[in-house]
């Protein structure tokens, strides 16, 4: 059974945080894929807010992000080409 929030997706910004029922997979679908990269399934990150990235980690501001293994390569690949 899911619980009550796993329905809701919280957007970090600038400004705050921001919580939305849509679902990660909408939201990358909307977002331009030159700005935005799918690297965990619980992360959707801005690629023009990273601080450094490793094979396992993404660092934005202090905060480590982790990289799934199944977007591990497309990831690497989409980075190391920035």
């Amino acid at each position: 059974m899911c619980g009550e929030f796993e329905r809701y997706v919280k957007v970090y910004t600038m400004k705050g945080v921001i919580i939305t029922k849509y679902a990660m997979a909408a939201l990358e679908a909307i977002l331009p894929a030159n700005n935005f990269l799918r690297v965990h399934r619980s992360f959707l990150i801005s690629i023009n807010k990273i601080d450094s990235f490793t094979a396992d980690e993404i660092d934005i501001r202090g905060q480590p992000i982790p990289v799934g293994n199944f977007y591990k390569q497309q990831a690497l690949e989409i980075l190391n080409d920035i």
